[in-house]
């Protein structure tokens, strides 16, 4: 059994200092009614009133219980009173090792104590809690908290193997066993519990993170559906730990405010589906993707100092979000300069003092440098110049949507942050490890990376502690490479890992999109047009917690879309040839068919027939919007809520043409002076349904050139307007 014999030197006194004046007695009473003020949340009484019980029944577990308890509650600054609760429940465990709520308690304390001496506490607590009740309460979760290599996992599992009749600890057996690569032995496991329950989510969920690691895509992609299918069940939990690591803060805020067990399917199928890279496909390869990084980050980036204060407390990772001075200096010397003397980026010069420029290089200095014996990253200064050394980059972790940090990427996943972006964007397209400056003695450290991606750039990390310059060592712990962007595009990328994530199916077909919204004929429903201005077309809606249909394809570039009005997430995707390419959008789906309003705009190149309906129109649509000088347009649109009288409906529309430079801007003007004007009073026949509205442009209305073509559709006296419908062209000379 280990001893902290330096954590009990420095809180010994803690546990005494209230001890009673000679020959004073605590009441049998005292007890319960420090438990009773622990209870109601009186911590200084609960406090005092357990302290003066142990002095004098020093052999009652429960005293010692109730004192680490309290004392941990009651909080404090620094470390002092986490401290004071180690010994307090150490003492619990001495007299009562056979329980497991004191090892319970011997654990919490050293989670929130932190940090290497913190985890060896809360191994060695949840190794005793879980040998004696496998299944007592947060136990095994919080032992996953911890750094774990291989023969951590081998100990545990030998602990668990006690108790090998209860299935959900065989499950958490082949948990352990899939994070040592032994696919095969997780997978008897498995199928002996699935056995057991067939429809198990998290069985089926671990089922198929080993067959999709050991890369077995379709055995591990029928298990996981089977495991989405079951998700409102208990155990449904697993699929959301599986996928947090790639999770936007928005999901994850979602996700932890509760979502019912009811909505768990909707809210992972559309969690995936948002992510699909080829919607043609029938399988989702992104699923598979996801769980191949994970294996290859477990191997090379987990997080072995997962305790530190940096990753669990709010406050010390503020304090140590931001760059130090000797980070700042180590950058301008061995970064933004590769060699002594050499060229700077105007941004860092002009963030330079005169005093810092001469520590960057000055002739003097450097001889000394050469045949100095410092080793890399260390670094004497002046005091007098070490006061203008504070001239780290301004921005940092701050200022990004902390929500993953807050919820804990790194410890809900195990990885470090290069675990966590080679997990939400895959390997990098150039790794370079260490400064390119191989001539300063002073740079060559190898706690420095910098990771380059095509679409955001490069991702810098850097271990703090690696640089010691003068009085400006790094003011908090991290014990391992973190993210630490030194410019405005480092930090650009920093904040699109930490809110985004990719997949690595390249995708580089370029393509427009554009959107036309109908009444569906369901009542209550909307039919969304995607049409893609090349090759063919697939689409999918998804909601926040719901997936509107599978993805629709056509190779015609056109598909229709079936949606109740809300906000959805649009992915649309085309393809020519064997090339993809790839967008994704986000659309308000409107209400259309009940009441006043109309419809979004349908261009094509006119046809003799005057019978205009929405499906002749679709089947001819011009899908670049891009018409040849000489030809004439049709515009369609559908007006809804109109009443018939005698078989009729009477309606206003008004269209305007409008040359532009800038359809975007000028669409969300009111008044488009200038331009071409159109009126006519409509009388058509109805039945109550749609109405179509549709006009020819000639080509003497619109000469080579753009073009923004808005209807305002009002009642016949013009007093009130029905809706209004707008769309972008171009006219070519071809």
């Amino acid at each position: 059994m280990r001893s902290y014999a330096v954590i009990e030197t420095l809180a010994l006194a803690l546990l005494f200092e209230t001890e009673p004046a000679h020959g004073q007695q605590a009441a049998p009473t005292q007890l319960p009614v420090a438990e009773s003020a622990l209870a109601r949340g009186d911590f200084d009484r609960a406090v005092k009133l357990a302290r003066d019980y142990t002095s004098h029944h020093p052999g009652d577990w429960r005293g010692w219980f109730v004192q680490g308890r309290a004392t941990l509650a009651r909080g404090g600054t620094g470390n002092t009173h986490r401290v004071a609760a180690i010994i307090a429940f150490r003492h619990a465990t001495w007299l009562a090792p056979e329980r497991a709520e004191v090892w319970d308690g011997y654990g919490r304390a050293g989670l929130e104590l932190g940090n290497a001496d913190g985890e060896l506490i809360l191994h060695e607590a949840y190794q005793r809690v879980l040998a004696i009740d496998p299944l007592y309460a947060n136990a095994w979760e919080n032992w996953l908290k911890a750094y774990r290599n291989r023969s951590d996992r081998e100990r545990m599992r030998r602990i668990l193997a006690r108790h090998d009749s209860i299935p959900a600890v065989r499950a958490r057996v082949a948990q352990l066993l899939i994070e040592d690569e032994q696919y095969a032995a997780a997978d008897a496991v498995l199928d002996s519990l699935l056995e057991l329950d067939p429809e198990h989510p998290g069985w089926l969920a671990l089922r198929a993170e080993s067959a999709l690691e050991a890369g077995d895509t379709a055995v591990g992609t029928a298990f996981y559906d089977r495991a989405l299918e079951n998700a409102d069940r208990d155990g449904g939990e697993v699929l959301w730990e599986q996928a947090i690591g790639i999770a936007t803060p928005g999901e994850i805020r979602a996700w932890e405010a509760g979502i019912p067990p009811s909505a768990r399917f909707g809210f992972l199928r559309s969690f995936w589906a948002r992510r699909n890279p080829d919607l043609f496909r029938d399988l989702n390869q992104r699923i598979a993707e996801h769980f191949a990084r994970l294996r290859a980050a477990r191997k090379q980036f987990p997080s072995t100092f997962p305790l530190a204060g940096y990753k669990t407390r709010q406050l010390q990772r503020t304090l140590g979000a931001r760059p130090t001075a000797g980070e700042g200096l180590f950058y301008q010397r061995c970064e933004a300069r590769q060699f002594p003397t050499g060229p700077a980026r105007a941004a860092d010069v002009a963030r330079m003092s005169p005093e810092v420029e001469s520590l960057l290089y000055d002739p003097a200095i450097e001889a000394t440098w050469r045949n100095s014996v410092l080793p890399p990253g260390e670094l004497y200064v002046d005091p007098k110049v070490a006061g203008v050394l504070d001239m780290p980059y301004a921005r940092d972790l701050r200022d990004v949507d902390t929500t993953a940090a807050a919820i804990g990427y790194n410890l809900r996943t195990g990885l470090d942050d290069r675990g966590l972006t080679y997990l939400r964007f895959g390997a990098p397209r150039r790794r370079t490890i260490g400064s390119l400056n191989s001539v300063d003695p002073f740079c060559q450290l190898p706690d420095l990376e910098r990771w380059e991606y095509e679409d955001i750039g490069i991702v810098r990390f850097f271990r703090p502690e690696a640089v010691n310059v003068g009085a400006a060592a790094p003011s908090a712990s991290t014990g391992e490479l973190v993210f630490r962007p030194m410019s405005d595009r480092q930090f650009e990328a920093m904040e699109a890992v930490l809110t985004r994530n990719a997949t690595s199916v390249p995708a580089p077909l370029s393509f427009g999109v554009w959107l036309a919204q109908f009444a569906g004929a369901e009542t209550g429903m909307t039919d969304l047009v995607v049409v893609t201005t090349r090759g063919a077309v697939a689409a999918q809606l998804t909601a926040a917690a719901a997936v509107a249909g599978p993805p629709l394809g056509d190779t015609t570039g056109l598909v229709v879309l079936q949606a109740a009005p809300g906000w959805y997430s649009l992915m649309a995707d085309a393809r020519v040839g064997d090339t993809l390419g790839r967008q994704g959008l986000t659309v308000s789906v409107h209400a259309l068919g009940r009441d006043w309003g109309t419809s979004d705009f349908l261009l094509a190149a006119a046809w003799p027939d005057t019978l205009i309906t929405r499906s002749a129109m679709l089947g001819r649509v011009q899908r670049d919007l891009i018409f040849g000088t000489g030809a004439t347009l049709r515009a369609y649109a559908e007006i809804y809520g109109l009443h018939p009288r005698d078989g009729r409906v009477e309606y206003r529309a008004s269209y305007q043409i409008y040359r532009t430079s800038d359809v975007a801007r000028d669409a969300l003007r009111e008044d488009l002076p200038g331009g071409v004007e159109l009126s006519f009073t409509r009388s058509r026949p109805s039945t109550g349904g749609p109405v179509a509205e549709w006009l020819d442009i000639t080509p003497a209305q619109v000469p080579p050139g753009r073009y923004l073509l808005r209807l305002e559709v009002m009642e016949p006296r013009g007093l009130q307007v029905i809706g209004r419908a707008q769309i972008g062209f171009e006219i070519h000379s071809r």
